[in-house]
């Protein structure tokens, strides 16, 4: 679960620390449009050796 901000917190950073990312978290990864889009296409056009489908 998600450990939300106090009043106290929110008042010290304000906008300053918004986008800071807390102890212990680490960004997403970001995939750009062509890693996605041959993921998706993979999955559609292919299916895992030795099965009849993706699960």
């Amino acid at each position: 679960m998600a450990r939300q901000p106090t009043a106290a917190s929110l008042s010290e950073q304000r906008l300053d620390g918004i986008w800071e990312i807390a102890p212990g978290r680490v960004r997403k990864p970001n995939y750009d449009t062509d890693k996605i889009a041959a993921i998706v296409n993979a999955t559609l056009q292919s299916k895992p050796e030795g099965m009849t489908h993706w699960s």
